[in-house]
């Protein structure tokens, strides 16, 4: 029986399988920072989340402290960068959210005479 090995197939053999050890751990590692990332960005946001949820509860709290019973005026800044102002009018005990100043003088004017 003939054998058909040589030492120059064992040795592009064992190139072609550290290769493929290489692609296999670079491919893992991969996996791992892909993960880590998907992970960390869950945690972002859940921390929004958490900070949004937050800020609302201290809102209302502040809101139920003082007993809302006059009307309110602030200003908010978008995650975009404009203006709102947010009207609350304890008549309705609805807020009304508007984008410019001369929109709250014209409901003011109109609501609240």
């Amino acid at each position: 029986m003939q054998s058909n090995f040589t030492p120059e197939h064992s040795e592009h053999h064992s190139n072609n399988c550290s290769s493929k050890r290489s692609s296999n751990s670079l491919e893992a590692e991969f996996r791992q920072i892909i993960q880590r990332r998907e992970i960390n960005r869950r945690k972002t946001n859940r921390r929004k989340t958490i900070a949004a949820i937050a800020s609302h509860i201290a809102r209302a709290l502040v809101d139920y402290l003082t007993g809302k019973d006059a009307l309110s005026v602030r200003q908010k800044l978008t995650p975009n960068g404009d203006c709102q102002w947010i009207v609350y009018d304890p008549e309705t005990r609805r807020r009304h959210v508007f984008t410019s100043q001369q929109d709250v003088r014209v409901w003011l004017d109109n609501h609240h005479r």
